[in-house]
């Protein structure tokens, strides 16, 4: 049974999509899908299995291969199977195509080759398109009731999925949704290496309508470390070492060319752009835009004119106007929430509007994951509860797949990298291709602009261009102290040192 606050979040994210009343969004998520599929296909089955998973995050009664599919309100058809029931929705999947539409569609075949990354990927589209059919119309997507997608157009053409692989030492920054749907993918996908995972949350029911791994065992308990105890089983090559705290504040780290390699799945665009800030040599990253969309970017230092985190989520008019609104809501000022996590002087004074949360339980969480939390439960007191939405299961699992692909494909094929550093992609329609693009850093990014990071990234991580120990050890003091703050007070590091 799903859980009653993720239930909520659902049920507020479709009807603020959809502008349809909250009652009548539940009567629409409280529905029963009947899922088939062709048992004699391997590559079906597993599609079958994580759609099942997927959808029981997002509608309330799923079902596997029922007797019959009158009583439902959806029937899905896998594989061609030769079936007398009524379907509303069929799949077909092989080796490197996945067809969805209303249409009755002929059994795939040949599938035997395929990786479960590949089936994961198929029930992310497909649960889409159930859900098109669910919601109808009124859902903000293309309306184009079929849907193919080529396998080359997310792996290319000689990925490997079973080839194990080096991660070396790579940093998780968030165990939200994102950070499970990566952590799961990247478990289909035969890593070795060490994985740390940081984040300061804990797991709350708003969080199990998109968090892949997590349930409701999981509650009140830190993110990074369940997802750590999730993942050990199943990435036996990998060590996961789980951190309680922001990885700008992780104890172990030590200033300079420590954070060689790093995920990003973090909540806020500020997250993200003061994440830049800590100088990673290699940064994958995957954000969701509501429901319609997710980005993938990448950069890798030197930068040589390309885009970091800042240049891509730079701060704009709707981001400082929705910081507004949340330090409103909530009861704290705007410079509480540019320190992105709840002080607890702020908690002090958000307990004081709000009686039924304390500062313990409030104090270290992120604004925007409390604004959310809230927003759910519907307790905020505010004129307009303008929700940060939290997009259903599909979406942020599909983004996190995407990203698990891409940092396979990136490190063990490091001669394509280059070709794209950022790319838009929709849960409802086929990833396209020429939508790749090579972004140029931004006129006035805070982090490229900086007289001091311009040249400090770099210097850490070219081998060709490494600054002198003498250089770096008068910047070790300064980096200290501000680790996760602006990168303007860095100045005191002078360019011309860096030379």
């Amino acid at each position: 049974m799903m859980n009653e606050q993720a239930f909520k979040e659902n049920i507020k994210t479709l009807a603020q999509l959809v502008g349809l009343e909250e009652r009548e969004a539940a009567s629409l998520l409280d529905s029963k899908i009947a899922v088939f599929a062709n048992e004699s296909d391997r590559l079906s089955c597993e599609l079958a299995d994580f759609l099942v998973l997927l959808l029981r995050r997002t509608v309330t009664g799923v079902y596997r291969n029922p007797a019959a599919s009158d009583d439902f309100d959806v029937s899905v058809k896998i594989g061609g199977i030769a079936r007398e029931q009524r379907a509303d929705v069929f799949v077909a999947i092989s080796d490197t195509c996945l067809i969805i539409g209303r249409d009755e569609l002929e059994a795939s075949g040949g599938s035997a080759g395929s990786s479960p990354i590949w089936a994961l990927t198929g029930a992310c589209y497909s649960a889409a398109q159930v859900m098109k059919f669910l919601v109808g119309e009124a859902l903000p997507v293309p309306a184009d009731g079929s849907l193919t997608v080529r396998a080359a157009d997310i792996f290319g053409n000689s990925f490997d999925a079973g080839e194990p692989f080096d991660i070396g030492t790579t940093w998780l920054a968030g165990a939200g949704a994102i950070g499970n749907a990566f952590v799961y993918a990247l478990s289909l996908l035969n890593p070795y290496g060490v994985l740390h995972i940081a984040d300061p949350d804990r797991v709350d029911g708003g969080n199990l309508n998109r968090c892949i791994c997590f349930c409701d065992d999981d509650l009140l308990h830190n993110k990074a470390e369940r997802l750590a105890e999730w993942a050990a089983p199943r990435m036996p090559s990998v060590k996961l070492i789980p951190h309680s705290k922001v990885l700008a504040k992780v104890p172990e780290c030590t200033d300079g060319a420590w954070l060689q390699r790093m995920v990003v799945a973090v909540d806020s665009r500020l997250a993200r752009r003061n994440l830049q800030n800590e100088l990673p040599g290699e940064v994958f990253d995957a954000s969701t835009t509501d429901i319609r969309e997710f980005v993938l970017h990448f950069n890798r230092q030197p930068l040589k004119g390309s885009a970091c985190l800042s240049c891509i989520y730079f701060n704009d008019a709707a981001e400082d106007a929705h910081s507004i609104h949340v330090a409103e809501a909530l009861g704290v000022d705007i410079k509480d929430i540019r320190q992105q996590f709840v002080s607890a002087s702020a908690a002090a004074k958000i307990a004081a509007k709000y009686a039924y949360v304390t500062v313990e339980e409030i104090k270290g969480l992120a604004y925007d994951t409390l604004f959310k939390q809230m927003c759910g439960e519907g307790k905020l007191v505010a004129s307009e509860d303008r929700q940060v939405f939290a997009p259903f299961a599909f979406v942020s699992v599909l983004a996190g797949v995407f990203l698990a692909i891409e940092f396979k494909r990136r490190l063990t094929n490091p001669a394509g990298e280059n070709t794209y550093n950022y790319w838009k992609v929709s849960p409802w329609s086929a990833p396209v291709s020429r939508g790749k693009r090579m972004r140029r850093a931004r006129p006035g990014c805070q982090h490229c602009s900086d007289p001091v990071l311009g040249k400090l990234g770099p210097a850490l991580w070219d081998e060709t261009n490494r600054i002198s120990a003498q250089t770096f050890s008068r910047s070790v003091p300064i980096m200290r102290e501000v680790r996760g703050v602006s990168a303007s007070r860095m100045t005191e590091v002078h360019p011309e040192d860096l030379k």
